[in-house]
């Protein structure tokens, strides 16, 4: 088996402010991503087919890792431009208890909207989904949390946690300490899966 020739690191990650799932699942996949991230779609096509596959017996927690120079200065380029506000943003969505429905949002509408989020355009799926929930004054209010300093903190926490951990592509997820770079195989994933939880 390729994933169990891999080594397993010892890993002590702090609870994750974004998280999909029942927190009490047995299998955790913790996952590093940028949210405007092609690969990171594929990834998020991948979870939800696994979690429909074992329903409740997953976890997935999500870490920032934007590919975008201006907050993350492990990235050696800035790959997707605005990409530290649109993390902000999804932790932001999190304090307020909306991340697992935000990013389903956010990923349905990834095809149509991505050329716009490449070119700088990160936000126009949270703004979707938020205009339709608030008020115009009540989305000025949650602009001016994702781009506090506390948000640039938590973000700035996550990116270090990253460094420390080498991330060098997203997404990269961890399952019982084993390192997969990249969207990993589906079937693999579900094998994987299903022998864990023998």
């Amino acid at each position: 088996e390729y994933f169990y020739s891999l080594p397993q690191e010892e890993l002590s990650l702090p609870p994750a402010a974004m998280t999909v799932g029942d927190p009490s699942a047995e299998i955790r996949i913790a996952v590093f991503t940028d949210f405007l991230c092609t690969a990171c779609y594929g990834f998020h096509n991948v979870k939800k087919a696994l979690m429909a596959r074992f329903p409740g017996r997953i976890r997935v927690d999500y870490y920032n890792f934007p590919l975008d120079t201006v907050c993350n200065r492990h990235s050696p380029r800035t790959v997707y431009p605005n990409s530290c506000v649109a993390s902000q943003a999804f932790l932001a969505a999190a304090e307020r208890g909306v991340f697992a429905d935000l990013l389903e949002y956010h990923f349905s509408r990834y095809p149509e909207s991505q050329s716009r989020l490449h070119r700088g355009d990160s936000i126009m799926n949270v703004k979707g989904y938020f205009e339709k929930r608030m008020k115009g004054y009540e989305y000025a209010q949650f602009l001016q949390e994702v781009l506090s300093e506390r948000m640039k903190l938590a973000l700035n926490e996550e990116i270090e946690l990253g460094g420390r951990l080498n991330i060098r592509s997203v997404p990269t997820l961890f399952i019982n300490g084993r390192r997969i770079e990249g969207v990993p195989n589906a079937a693999l994933l579900e094998s994987v899966i299903a022998e864990e939880l023998r």
